[in-house]
């Protein structure tokens, strides 16, 4: 539990953050059943963060290939 808010922080979600410890204080079953839910939307998140700086880092039809980073052609 702690561990996703932990997530939403390290993401800046701060708001989220915050009413996720809101939710989870009250406690239940509901946050039980949907906590694979918000881990799989913060995978989504971070995963699509770390495409769009590669877009950034990596504009279509620039071969500049930062180090260790590869560039995909989109």
């Amino acid at each position: 539990m702690l561990d996703i808010e932990a997530e939403l922080k390290s993401l800046k979600l701060y708001g989220m953050a915050a009413g996720y410890a809101e939710v989870a204080s009250q406690a239940g079953t509901s946050l039980h059943t949907s906590e694979w839910l918000l881990r799989h939307l913060l995978q989504a998140e971070t995963e699509d963060r770390h495409i769009r700086s590669i877009r950034y880092l990596c504009p279509v039809g620039i071969s500049y290939k930062p180090r260790g980073s590869p560039c995909i052609v989109i």
